[in-house]
């Protein structure tokens, strides 16, 4: 589903390969699950979050122990 000049407000939106250019965003919760991800292209994000969910956290999980593991994983990470 495509999303084009819309605004979302006090939302809890699931982003599961959507695709949004030039929306707002305002006080929405943005619900990504490691599955198909979206696109962004020109938003406005306003007191907005990012929520992981599923294999998304998991892979939250492991860029950070990678960053923390030691010598050259920071580096890694920020590459």
């Amino acid at each position: 589903m495509h999303y084009k000049d819309e605004t979302f407000k006090d939302q809890r939106l699931e982003l599961h390969g959507k695709s949004f250019n030039n929306c707002t965003f305002e006080n929405c919760e943005l619900v990504f699950d490691g599955d198909r991800p979206p696109t962004f292209k020109d938003n406005k994000f306003i007191d907005s979050v990012f929520v992981f969910t599923g294999h998304a956290t998991r892979t939250l999980y492991l860029l950070s122990n990678i960053y923390h593991a030691g010598e050259g994983g920071k580096d890694v990470i920020e590459k």
